[in-house]
Order: C-alpha cells, then sequence, then structure tokens
C-alpha cells in the first residue's frame, strides 16, 4: 500500500498543476521550487536554484511543444489554487514565456530579474 503524503494529493498539489498544465521536468522543477521556497527554511537558495535551471532551461526550450489555447486559464486557476503571491506569478509567467523562440532571451533576463527582486523583498512581500 503506498502512503501518498497530503501535499501531493487533490488539486491543490504544484504536481497535480504541473501534469495539468503538461510542463517540461525544467518547468516542473522551477514551479516546485517557487512553491515551495516560502514553507521551507531555504527561501533565497530555493530562488537561486531556480535561476540555475532557467539557464539549462533556456538552452533546450526549442524542444518544448506549443502550449495549448486552454494553457493560461489553467495556470490562471493553478495561481489562485496554490495561492502565489504576486511575485511567483510573475516569475511562473515569465518562466513558462521562455519556450517561445522569439523572445525567449527576454523572458529568461525578465525571469532572473524578478527572482533577484523577490529575494531582495523577501517572501513576505
Amino acid at each position: 500500500m503506498i502512503h501518498t503524503q497530503q501535499h501531493y494529493k487533490g488539486t491543490n498539489s504544484a504536481f497535480y498543476w504541473a501534469h495539468a498544465l503538461r510542463l517540461t521536468a525544467w518547468e516542473i522543477d522551477i514551479l516546485r521550487r517557487v512553491v515551495r521556497c516560502r514553507y521551507k527554511n531555504q527561501f533565497e537558495q530555493d530562488l537561486n536554484k531556480i535561476i540555475d535551471t532557467l539557464s539549462i532551461y533556456k538552452k533546450e526550450c526549442r524542444y518544448i511543444p506549443k502550449r495549448c489555447t486552454s494553457f493560461w486559464g489553467i495556470f490562471a486557476d493553478m495561481c489562485i489554487d496554490l495561492q502565489l503571491n504576486k511575485f511567483e506569478r510573475n516569475i511562473l509567467d515569465n518562466v513558462l514565456c521562455i519556450y517561445n523562440c522569439a523572445y525567449t532571451e527576454h523572458y529568461h533576463t525578465k525571469a532572473v530579474t524578478l527572482i533577484k527582486n523577490y529575494i531582495e523583498h523577501g517572501k513576505e512581500a
């Protein structure tokens, strides 16, 4: 019998939303770190790891399929369900736009800047 911990179950799980949005491994890692950075005692460390993951993601994003038309509606539902604050929502919004080849550098740079601002303002922002 599998004993699944409560935070992995239901629609308020980052894993549920990652599946619903059909995220890549890099996007899942970033989502997981954005959600957990407030709850673990590794706030700045988690956010800095996102910057490292973004570097890999930027190189690999040409392999990511186009988003479905309902993607951003599902994204909005996820932000509400996971109670993401303004910083976290903006970070994920930019991360999930990196796949657009014409704007990869723009969204990568913007996401890194948002992460650094979040670190500066702290998790209470």
